[in-house]
């Protein structure tokens, strides 16, 4: 995700009001394509360690450029109650791809 926001010419504005990091959004567009496109490769599973990361900066690009993009900065800049960097929902879904889609162990 912050690969992504760091190559993006102009970032969305972020809000100074602290959230929990939960939003609700329609899901259409290029951002259901990607899920769509996702889900897909559940048919050709030898074609997701090459196609997955593709797909997922680019689900990182429309999420960040998209309604909420201030909202997913701050989730992925901000930090928690503990004052700890809180993982991002990218991050989370790396350590969920790498367990179901490759079998591997994330950590």
């Amino acid at each position: 995700m912050r690969e992504v926001m760091d190559g993006l010419e102009t970032l969305p504005r972020v809000s100074r009001e602290v959230r929990r990091g939960v939003f609700v959004t329609n899901f259409d567009g290029p951002l259901a394509d990607c899920a769509l496109r996702m889900v897909r490769l559940l048919e050709t599973p030898q074609a997701i360690p090459v196609l997955h990361p593709a797909i997922m900066r680019e689900i990182c690009y429309w999420l960040l450029t998209g309604p909420h993009g201030g909202e997913v900065i701050n989730m992925t800049r901000g930090k928690n109650d503990e004052g700890e960097e809180p993982h991002t929902t990218c991050d989370q879904r790396d350590s969920l791809a790498a367990q179901s889609f490759l079998g591997a162990d994330p950590h």
